[in-house]
Order: C-alpha cells, then sequence, then structure tokens
C-alpha cells in the first residue's frame, strides 16, 4: 500500500497480511525486512509518520542496523519520533541482543590466553558508548567466574578505583 508524502496511512489500516506484527506471527522474523523489525519494537510513529516509515528513516540515518546498535544513546534521542520509551524499547532490545551474543554460561567460557580474552572483551563491550574497566576472574582452570564491571567512563577515559577490584576479588569465588 502506498502512501503520499503529505499522509501517511497508519498501519492499522493496512490489509492484515502486509502488517509486520502479523507477518511475523504467520510468516517468521525472517520474513521481515530490518525497517518491519524495528518497526515492530517502535510499535507506533508520529504525526504524519508510521513506525514502518520512521524505522527506514532510521536504516537510512545510520546506515545499517549494526551501526544502529552502536550509535550513542543520545544520538537516538536527538531522532524526531524517537524519545522515551520507543528509544528505550530499542535500546533494551539491542542490550538483550549484545546479550545473546555472549556466552550463555560463565563457567563454562574457558580463557587461556590473552587472544581469547580479547577476543571475550570484544564481544562483550560491542557498541558500547563509552570506556568500561572490567575485570574477568577466572578459576584455575581459567574458567570464567565473573566478568565485572569495574569503573565507566566517556567516550576516551575511565579511572578505576584499584579498591573496587580488590573488593570485587575478595567477594567473588575466584580468590579462596
Amino acid at each position: 500500500m502506498s502512501a503520499s508524502k503529505t499522509k501517511t496511512i497508519g498501519i492499522a489500516s493496512w490489509p492484515q497480511y502486509e502488517r509486520p506484527r502479523e507477518r511475523l506471527l504467520s510468516k517468521g522474523a525472517q520474513a521481515l525486512t530490518d525497517a518491519e523489525l524495528v518497526a515492530i519494537l517502535l510499535r507506533v510513529g508520529f504525526k504524519g509518520t508510521n513506525a514502518v516509515e520512521l524505522a527506514r528513516q532510521l536504516l537510512k540515518q545510520f546506515g545499517s542496523l549494526r551501526a544502529m546498535v552502536e550509535a550513542p544513546v543520545i544520538t537516538l534521542l536527538e531522532i524526531k519520533g524517537l524519545k522515551g520509551a520507543k528509544a528505550a524499547q530499542l535500546i533494551a532490545a539491542m542490550e538483550i541482543a549484545r546479550r545473546v551474543s555472549m556466552p550463555a554460561t560463565r563457567g563454562q567460557t574457558v580463557i587461556k590466553n590473552t587472544a581469547m580474552a580479547a577476543a571475550y572483551l570484544r564481544e562483550r563491550l560491542r557498541g558500547l558508548a563509552e570506556e568500561q574497566f572490567r575485570v574477568l576472574y577466572l578459576n584455575r582452570r581459567n574458567a570464567l567466574l565473573d566478568d565485572a564491571l569495574i569503573a565507566q567512563g566517556s567516550v576516551d577515559a575511565v579511572r578505576p578505583s584499584l579498591r573496587n577490584i580488590v573488593a570485587m576479588m575478595s567477594s567473588s569465588r575466584s580468590f579462596p
């Protein structure tokens, strides 16, 4: 269904077989475009723009889903029609996706060398706008017991406290 540039037709007035949510339930998520998946998270657009059009605008502005996921929160909040609840829903969905990409059970993650630690942290920190200082606590068999956020900073600096590192280590299962 096409819409003119002056007046947008709301998704609720579309035939059911064209609505993103109904298509997701009947045909599966893989049948939807990136814009339609984002539109389901947004739920509604704003005056003159439906959720699918808003999602298309977001993807066009950022260039890709990955770029949108990696964008700073402040950038999302500056976009017309993406305030408060809609921005929070997108941010939460992006964080869930990031966490899903991490190993399911920390005790099953083994970090034998710095290359493995770097790979783990690269995945863990992907898409974050701020610098983070994290400490990985391992047992004697190099299994990951805890991944502790010690300090968070600006885009280019973070100041960890040695006191926090020792306190976390003492309360962790990695310290006898």
